[in-house]
């Protein structure tokens, strides 16, 4: 979170990038949404220099995009920029945990918890929300880079790629994961729902997630490592299949599920 302090101590272009970056960490925009540059400054309290030096920023990083005469706009991002970036995070968060486990501060270590048990509790309600659950679980891996001691790891462009991976315009939802699963005959039963396979999923993240706090709370290094490099790797796995089905079977997906 951007603080007054911050603002004191930074140029205006800066803050108006990390401004911007809180608010694709709460899921403002949309794919395709215009972004004004004029309705942002007044926000924000800059200039429409400083709110248009931050926007061409994250248009370099390939996350926003510039069209002539239309303005900005969050991009739509196709499965291999997904695959991509599932990658980075694959390389990237088995080492991050590996040093927060070594580093263990103890506001740190609270801040998982708190997550965890947030994730736990909107998990067990009857009607939980799964946008929240995907915000809370973007925040423990997020907290994992930011606290690591890397600062290449902390960069805002880094942190930019998790928040659209997780957060703005994730592809691959559960209904195409399921008839994925299904027509390549995958582990589930038969009648298995959506709703089923969503609470399912919902009950391994939590008990993965929970193994994975209890490496770093102990400063079991190695295991960490591991730990969250299965974790990734079951992701980027994943995600190549489902490329692979579209790839080989694109006209039995239903319209609505097509990414």
């Amino acid at each position: 979170m951007i603080t007054k302090n911050d603002m004191e101590k930074q140029p205006a272009g800066i803050i108006a990038l990390g401004l911007l970056i809180e608010k694709l960490k709460r899921g403002e925009f949309q794919a395709g949404q215009p972004i004004r540059e004029s309705v942002l400054a007044e926000e924000f309290g800059l200039s429409r220099n400083a709110v248009r030096e931050a926007l061409n920023q994250i248009v370099g990083w390939d996350i926003f995009e510039y069209i002539p005469y239309c303005g900005y706009r969050l991009r739509k991002f196709t499965l291999n920029d997904f695959l991509e970036w599932y990658e980075m995070r694959e390389a990237i968060e088995p080492i991050a945990a590996r040093r927060l486990a070594l580093l263990r501060p103890p506001e740190v270590i609270r801040k998982l918890e708190g997550y965890l048990e947030e994730f736990e509790a909107e998990a067990a309600s009857e009607n939980y929300d799964g946008r929240k659950l995907t915000g809370i679980d973007m925040n423990f891996h997020l907290t994992v880079v930011e606290n690591c001691g890397n600062r290449r790891f902390c960069h805002m462009q880094t942190i930019g790629y998790f928040i659209v991976l997780f957060f703005c315009n994730k592809a691959g939802s559960s209904k195409l994961v399921l008839h994925v699963q299904n027509s390549t005959n995958q582990f589930l039963p038969p009648g298995f729902t959506e709703k089923d396979y969503f609470d399912l999923n919902l009950k391994l993240t939590m008990e993965r997630h929970r193994a994975l706090f209890e490496h770093i709370k102990n400063g079991r290094e190695a295991e960490a490592e591991r730990g969250f490099r299965e974790h990734t790797s079951v992701q980027v796995r994943n995600l190549k299949n489902i490329i692979n089905y579209l790839n080989e079977y694109d006209v039995g997906i239903p319209q609505a599920m097509k990414v």
